[in-house]
């Protein structure tokens, strides 16, 4: 890792905030179609770094600011800059692809639009393992094998069968907790695990209808999947980052 790969993430000024609600608007756009990861359109962008960075800045000294009310405090230890323009642009992406292009729909086998939707998707990922590919620096055989290692598990992913579930909120609770790690994971799908749990149109037709009784189980899901696994992931990229890497460009 280079030196400049060493030095601490601080949140974007506010010069940032166009660029990263536009990183966001693609990563949300992403996210709603089965076999494209937002994590993969962060590094395409490259924002996946700052994302992490930004997610574990929400850490124990920041809960206990706000507990305080010490919102100064507060702001100077999250990356809130970062983090609000990022989740607008998700907000909206996710908003226009579901309800005005009505993405999910361009991608059901009987679509038309289906190869073109999946080709400028394709298109980008592939950019983004190559954008990958240049920051490890060193390719040996433990690098190979983590890509041999992630080209398996994600032809393991795209090959599972969908299978039916409940609707009961907990279940809810756990779809929304396994999809967000899956979506922080570039190559992997938080769309498609939803898909293969059953639970991907019943999620996008509550979000459709605004049914808060299916969506706040599922948001508190991706919040506590969002804020454990993101420190794990960013203890594997700092402590064995090349290695790591090179398992994402295979997933």
């Amino acid at each position: 890792m280079s030196d400049k790969d060493r030095q601490p993430i601080v949140d974007i000024e506010a010069s940032g905030v166009p660029y990263t609600v536009f990183s966001g608007f693609c990563m949300g756009s992403a996210d709603v179609v089965p076999g494209v990861s937002g994590g993969t359109m962060a590094v395409a962008l490259g924002i996946y770094h700052q994302l992490l960075a930004a997610i574990t800045s929400a850490n124990r000294t920041a809960l206990k600011a706000l507990v305080r009310l010490e919102i100064k405090k507060l702001l100077g230890i999250v990356h809130w800059r970062f983090l609000a323009a990022l989740l607008t642009g998700v907000l909206l992406g996710v908003a226009l692809m579901v309800k005005v292009v009505e993405l999910p729909t361009m991608v059901v086998a009987s679509s038309p639009h289906r190869p073109l939707v999946y080709a400028i998707f394709f298109g980008m990922v592939l950019s983004s393992a190559v954008v990958v590919g240049r920051l490890i620096q060193r390719w040996g055989p433990p690098r190979v094998g983590a890509l041999v290692l992630g080209v398996g598990v994600g032809l393991a992913v795209v090959n599972l069968v969908p299978v039916e579930t409940p609707e009961h909120p907990f279940f809810i609770f756990m779809c929304g907790t396994i999809a967000i790690c899956a979506m922080l994971l570039p190559g992997i799908s938080g769309s498609f695990v939803l898909l293969i749990l059953g639970k991907y149109a019943y999620i996008l037709g509550s979000l459709g209808k605004l049914d808060l009784m299916v969506i706040l189980p599922f948001v508190l899901g991706c919040l506590v999947g969002l804020l454990s696994f993101s420190r794990l992931l960013k203890w594997l990229l700092d402590t064995w980052h090349d290695t790591v890497l090179a398992s994402l460009i295979g997933l």
